[in-house]
């Protein structure tokens, strides 16, 4: 006979992922992921075996983490609106995501960091979706970070409105 409790988990969006069958899906979804991203890396330095092996290693350890909570996380978000339950889902992911990001890190601090990409907060910020970061320089020469986008100062824009009026 069914619970009250039973009958609320069904009646989630998301998926069981104390269910093998939705583990079994994590865990293939994400070796897919790291063969492209393997796959489509420039690192010319680093070995393709080698970087696949990494890369799935990590991405692995991500999304096994990130069901592993969201399965024990469940009969809590079952009792939320689905807007908070998303809302919360997607948070707890990016801090587990955070967590095993800077383990990782730490894990292979001694290694060649050309493997992560360059810096740690550039491989922190990769690894939590945050692209994107903004200068006053123009030139193409200036850029000091992948994470960079040129954009353009308001004093260059007020300099060409002034000459525009002469």
């Amino acid at each position: 006979m069914n619970s009250p409790s039973d009958s609320q988990a069904i009646d989630l969006f998301l998926p069981d992922f104390c269910s093998i069958r939705i583990v079994f899906g994590v865990v293939v979804t994400a070796e897919l992921l790291a063969f492209v991203l393997a796959l489509a890396g420039t690192r010319s330095s680093f070995n393709v075996l080698d970087n696949l092996a990494l890369t799935s290693l990590f991405i692995q350890w991500v999304a096994l983490s990130c069901a592993a909570v969201l399965c024990v996380s469940r009969r809590y978000l079952c009792r939320l609106q689905e807007t908070t339950a998303a809302a919360v889902s997607y948070l707890s992911l990016i801090a587990v995501t955070g967590i095993v990001s800077e383990v990782a890190w730490w894990l292979l601090a001694g290694s060649d960091d050309t493997a992560w990409g360059g810096s740690h907060a550039v491989f922190l910020l990769r690894n939590l979706g945050i692209r994107l970061g903004f200068r006053s320089s123009m030139t193409p020469n200036d850029i000091r970070s992948t994470l960079e986008i040129p954009r353009e100062d308001h004093a260059n824009i007020l300099k060409t409105m002034q000459e525009d009026d002469a």
